[in-house]
C-alpha cells in the first residue's frame, strides 16, 4: 500500500480531545451496521473537513481501524490544509476522481498514512461536474470494500445546502454527521439538510422544461454531434428529465415534425446507448401570433409530453391587453399554459399583473437558469419577489447550445439555494419531485 503523510495536523486541546472522545463513544452506540459515515454540512466553511480529519485521527488512536474517503470533488481543502504529502515528495497524487474516471485502480487510491490504523482515499483532482462520477458504482464498490478492511469508513462530502452530491453520496453510506456553525445557520436550513440525505435515493434530478437540443429542427443544436454533446453536457449537469422544445410558430409555418420525431428518436437512442438515466419527452416552444388562437381551437398545439399543456412564449414587447387576451383564447381552448421565460416580458412588472393572470388562467410560469446566473439588481429583486410569491413555477436551461447557451442547471440550482432556500430551489428545478405537468 503507498504511503501518506499529513504534515499538518494541529493539536487539539483538552476540550477538543474530550469532544472527539465523546463522539467517538457515541458512534458505538449507533450498531454495529453502521460503518460507512457521511459527514457534510450545511454552507461551506463549517468545518466539516476538520470533523472529518480529527475523527480519524481519534478513532484510530482508539485503536480501531478507520479509512477516510475526501470525496469534496468539487473544492476540497485537505489537500492544503493538512498539508498531504505522498510518498513521491508530490503534494498531489492519484485519487478518488481518477479511480472513479476508470483511470487507476482501486488499490492506487488507498493509502496508509502515518497514523497508524487510519488509512485515506485523497481526492485526487477537482472535477467541475462530479455527480456523473460519483452516480456510477465504483463509488459504492471502493466504500465496501474500505468497509471490509476498516471499522468505519468517513466520507467528507461536500455541503448539502450548496450541491446536490451528498444525496447521491448517501444512497452509498450507513449515517450521517452534520456540522453545524453555532449560530449561522437557521433551524429550517438545519432541517432541509438533515432531510436531503435521508431522501437522496428518491431524488432523481433535475426537470428541464425547456430546450432546443433536437438538431437540425429550429436555431438550437445544428447537427448530429451537437445534439449528443447538449444530451452530455444535460446528464453530467444532473438532469434526469428533459423536453425537447424546438420552436414552431402555430398556424403560420409548418412545423418539420418527420424531422423532429426522426432525431428525437436518435437522441433517445444515445440516451440508452451510453446509459443516462435521462427521459427525454417531446414538445414545443409555441411562439404566440393572432394565428396561434385559430390553430388552438383547431387543437392544432404540441403539447408537452402526452399533457395538455403548451410552453408558450411572446414578443417582448407584448403589450398586458395582448397577453392577456392570448391567454383567453389557449385556455379556452382547453390547453394548460406553460409560459417560457417570463422574465423577458416588461408588462409583467406592472404591480399584480403576474398574480392575477398566474391565478385566473391556472398557469405555470417559467424563468431561465440565465436570469437566476446573469440578472442585475433590480431585475434579480423582481424576480426574488415572484419567487417568494410562488408566482414562478420552474427553472430551465432553455439551451440551445454547449457554448454561448449552455445547460446550467446545476450553477442555477446553487445560486437559488443561497438567495432563496435549499426547500425552494429543489421545488423550482424538479429535484424533489414535483410534477407541474399534471
Amino acid at each position: 500500500m503507498k504511503q501518506l503523510k499529513i504534515t499538518k495536523f494541529p493539536a487539539l486541546d483538552y476540550a477538543g480531545n474530550e469532544a472527539f472522545n465523546t463522539l467517538s463513544t457515541n458512534l458505538s452506540f449507533a450498531g454495529a451496521s453502521v460503518k460507512k459515515i457521511m459527514i457534510t454540512s450545511c454552507h461551506a466553511a463549517e468545518g466539516k473537513s476538520y470533523l472529518s480529519m480529527n475523527l480519524m485521527r481519534t478513532l484510530a488512536q482508539r485503536g480501531m481501524k478507520v479509512a477516510l474517503v475526501d470525496a469534496d470533488l468539487r473544492r476540497s481543502m485537505v489537500n492544503t490544509q493538512y498539508g498531504l504529502q505522498f510518498e513521491n515528495g508530490r503534494n498531489d497524487d492519484k485519487g478518488l476522481s481518477h479511480f472513479l474516471a476508470g483511470m487507476v485502480g482501486m488499490e492506487e487510491v488507498i493509502y496508509q498514512t502515518d497514523i497508524p490504523n487510519a488509512i485515506m482515499v485523497p481526492v485526487g483532482r477537482d472535477v467541475p461536474n462530479p455527480l456523473a462520477l460519483l452516480t456510477n458504482s465504483h463509488f459504492a464498490e471502493l466504500l465496501d470494500m474500505l468497509a471490509r478492511m476498516a471499522d468505519y469508513v468517513i466520507v467528507d462530502a461536500p455541503p448539502v445546502g450548496v450541491v446536490i452530491d451528498a444525496a447521491e453520496i448517501a444512497k452509498a453510506c450507513d449515517g450521517t454527521l452534520i456540522a453545524v456553525n453555532y449560530n449561522d445557520v437557521s433551524r429550517q436550513e438545519l432541517l432541509d439538510v438533515k432531510q436531503q440525505p435521508r431522501s437522496g435515493k428518491e431524488m432523481s434530478g433535475f426537470t428541464d422544461y425547456h430546450a432546443h437540443f433536437v438538431y437540425g429542427v429550429d436555431d438550437g443544436a445544428q447537427t448530429r454531434e451537437e445534439m449528443y454533446a447538449m444530451l452530455d453536457a444535460a446528464a453530467a449537469d444532473g438532469v434526469r428529465h428533459l423536453f425537447a422544445t424546438s420552436h414552431s410558430t402555430p398556424g403560420m409555418e409548418r412545423f418539420p415534425q418527420e424531422v423532429y420525431d426522426r432525431h428525437l428518436a436518435l437522441a433517445r437512442a444515445y440516451c440508452t446507448q451510453k446509459g443516462y438515466d435521462l427521459k427525454l419527452e417531446h414538445g414545443s416552444e409555441l411562439l404566440y401570433t393572432p394565428a396561434t388562437g385559430y390553430a388552438a381551437v383547431q387543437r392544432q398545439l404540441l403539447t408537452l409530453g402526452d399533457t395538455g399543456w403548451v410552453l408558450l412564449e411572446f414578443v417582448p414587447n407584448i403589450t398586458a391587453k395582448e397577453l392577456e387576451t392570448a391567454l383567453q383564447e389557449i385556455t379556452g381552448a382547453g390547453y394548460r399554459i406553460l409560459v417560457a421565460h417570463i422574465e423577458r416580458y416588461p408588462c409583467l412588472a406592472q404591480h399584480g399583473l403576474l398574480a392575477r393572470l398566474h391565478e385566473q388562467y391556472r398557469l405555470r410560469c417559467q424563468i431561465n437558469c440565465s436570469a437566476v446566473l446573469d440578472s442585475g439588481f433590480w431585475q434579480w429583486m423582481r424576480l426574488e419577489h415572484w419567487v417568494k410569491a410562488g408566482l414562478v413555477d420552474a427553472i430551465s436551461s432553455d439551451a440551445h447550445n454547449c457554448t454561448s447557451r449552455p445547460t446550467r442547471m446545476r450553477q442555477a440550482y446553487e445560486r437559488l439555494c443561497t438567495r432563496v432556500g435549499q426547500t425552494t430551489a429543489q421545488k423550482l428545478t424538479g429535484l424533489d419531485g414535483t410534477e407541474y405537468l399534471v
